[in-house]
């Protein structure tokens, strides 16, 4: 996704009725999906979620995930796509090491949804915009403003997510 010199891509995913269905999957890339319009059901490691517009989902690295649509609520993302490889530093910095190697580890603890209609929610989406206007219009240092915008986004989820990281029974399904 992307490329080996900016490993990020934006696209604009749509459940309806010429596409009911995400099959489960996962990549090694963190996933970040803002729901713009409609309603649909996503499951995260055996978690399920009914996400409406607004609302945030955000998919870990190597997290096995899908998606459906639900009758009627056609629903489009903007959906980040990055490899948090274009956050690492060769340095053993504090950033680095208390959330860059366990976010690529899997070993940071990260919300999955977050609801429309909250403070975090309006704020990431706004990073979410952003990130997808640099992008689209790929102006002069671009790829300066989207790193520092990834720098941000991943910020805002962190203090919004949990503290330590919840081990689930269904780790071991996830893992066949």
């Amino acid at each position: 996704h992307g490329s080996p010199l900016l490993p990020i891509v934006v696209y604009h995913p749509t459940l309806d009725i010429h596409c009911t269905q995400l099959t489960a999957h996962w990549h090694e890339e963190m996933e970040i999906s803002l729901v713009q319009k409609g309603e649909g059901l996503y499951s995260i490691d055996a978690v399920k979620y009914h996400v409406k517009q607004g609302d945030i989902l955000i998919i870990p690295p190597r997290s096995l995930h899908s998606g459906n649509s639900i009758f009627g609520h056609d629903s489009q993302n903007t959906t980040i796509l990055f490899n948090t490889s274009i956050l690492a530093t060769s340095s053993k910095d504090i950033c680095n090491n208390q959330y860059i190697l366990p976010l690529q580890e899997c070993q940071l603890p990260i919300t999955n949804h977050i609801l429309a209609d909250t403070e975090e929610a309006t704020e990431i989406a706004e990073i979410i915009k952003k990130i997808s206007d640099s992008m689209t219009k790929q102006d002069k240092a671009f790829s300066l403003k989207v790193k520092s915008l990834l720098f941000e986004l991943l910020y805002k989820i962190i203090l919004v997510s949990p503290k330590e990281k919840i081990t689930l029974a269904a780790n071991i399904s996830i893992e066949k």
